[in-house]
């Protein structure tokens, strides 16, 4: 997997990865302004991927923590990648 991404091709869940990339993550609802306005084009396919996203991070840190028991190095805890349900930005909106 990250062989290819560092061929710049891209792949399903890889932003799974996102927490392990960078030194922090902020919600697109933080850094907006007071009572700005946002448009969901495709609600249903957001609250989707959303869902499969919180699911991917799971996996993977599945997958880490059974590596890391055969001997492997300790799990990247991925979880802030899946930091909240799309009903709770919903709520915010």
């Amino acid at each position: 997997m990250l062989s290819r991404l560092a061929e710049g091709r891209p792949l399903r869940g890889m932003e799974a990865l996102i927490p392990a990339l960078v030194d922090g993550l902020e919600l697109l609802v933080d850094v907006l302004p007071p009572r700005s306005v946002v448009m969901v084009s495709a609600p249903e396919m957001v609250r989707t991927r959303a869902a499969e996203l919180v699911a991917t991070s799971q996996e993977f840190l599945a997958a880490s923590w059974a590596a890391a028991a055969s001997g492997g190095a300790s799990p990247i805890d991925l979880g802030a990648s899946s930091i909240g349900r799309w009903a709770m930005f919903e709520s915010m909106l």
